[in-house]
Formats: C-alpha cells, sequence, structure tokens
C-alpha cells in the first residue's frame, strides 16, 4: 500500500464527519427504537413512569389538542416544559389521537434525541466512541420510558454523556496520552 493509501485508510478509520455522525446517529436511534416497540406494541403500561404519563403528560396532551391551534399554557398539569406536549399535541390533530399513536410520536421524539447526541458526540470523538457515549443515555429508564409512553423526553443524563466525549476531544486537540476519567473530572486512579 502507498503512503497515501496508508494515510487515507489511517484517517478514515478515526472519521468525525457527517458520515460518522449519520451512522452513530442511526445506529442510537435503532438501538432505542427496538426495547420502546417491544413496551409500546406490548402494551405495557406499568409503573410509576407509566402512572405519571397516563394521569399527567396524556391528559395535558389530548387538552392541548382539544385547543388546537390557541394552546392554553396557563395550567399545565405537567411540571416541564410544553414544547414536546404541543407537538404531540400538534400530531393528535393530524391524526394520531389514539394512545398507541401518540407513544409512536412520542418514540420518534425519543429516537431524534439520541440521535442528535448520538451525532454531535461523533463529531467530535467518531462514531464508535459516539455509539458507546450514548448507550447510557439509551439505556436510562428516563429515555426508555418516554420514547415508550406518552412523557417528554429524559434530558436529565444527556449531560453526563456528554461530558466524558468532550474531555476525549480536548486530550485529543491538545495531544495529551488519553486518560479516563472520573465523574468529578480527575484521572482514574488518582492524580
Amino acid at each position: 500500500m502507498s503512503v497515501r493509501g496508508d494515510r487515507h485508510a489511517r484517517n478514515h478509520a478515526h472519521d468525525h464527519g457527517p458520515v460518522a455522525s449519520m451512522w452513530a446517529a442511526a445506529l442510537a436511534a435503532l438501538t432505542l427504537m427496538v426495547p420502546a416497540l417491544v413496551l409500546i406494541v406490548g402494551g405495557n403500561n406499568n409503573g410509576r413512569a407509566a402512572f405519571d404519563s397516563t394521569a399527567y403528560h396524556e391528559r395535558f396532551i389530548r387538552a392541548l389538542a382539544e385547543s388546537f391551534p390557541s394552546f392554553d399554557l396557563s395550567n399545565p398539569l405537567t411540571a416541564t416544559t410544553p414544547g414536546y406536549h404541543i407537538l404531540v399535541a400538534t400530531a393528535a390533530q393530524f391524526g394520531a389521537e389514539s394512545t398507541m399513536a401518540m407513544r409512536l410520536v412520542s418514540m420518534v421524539v425519543g429516537c431524534a434525541f439520541v440521535a442528535t447526541v448520538a451525532a454531535w458526540i461523533a463529531r467530535r470523538t467518531g462514531a464508535g466512541l459516539a455509539y458507546v457515549f450514548t448507550l447510557p443515555l439509551i439505556a436510562s429508564i428516563y429515555v426508555v420510558g418516554s420514547a415508550a409512553r406518552s412523557a417528554a423526553p429524559g434530558c436529565s443524563t444527556a449531560g453526563s454523556c456528554l461530558r466524558a466525549p468532550s474531555r476525549v476531544c480536548w486530550r485529543r486537540r491538545f495531544r495529551s496520552p488519553p486518560r479516563i476519567c472520573t465523574p468529578g473530572g480527575s484521572p482514574a486512579g488518582g492524580g
């Protein structure tokens, strides 16, 4: 192999561009879609998250859908910002009014959320690391549960997922040897 070809192969292995972003986003979205579809199609509606979804989020979405397009936000039933609820209420106006249809819309929103996070990380670390760093987010009960029910996608763990690749990117940019950092930011094993 020529020197130029070897260099191209080495650079392609650590692709941080749009192709890496696309692959990481698609893989992350599919990884979330599978368990969410199992929960939706299986009719799983048990537990605290299901109660929260049915008692608050779904009622609020239906109330917004009834007042479409003049959304009454004066007395929301949830303690979250209403952007997600308005999106699903709008989808309900265009035919997604059954509980299962609203859950499918919620799944699409959840998949778009993890795909966006994965794409952002892939631009900084590559597709493989992006997928690895989004797995805790995808596996979070808040993200899976929200994607399978009519509840706003849980973004609470997104910050944790974005901190680690930022450290890896910083170390690569400044040519420091990579180190594993604890959540507090100090290197693992002291120091």
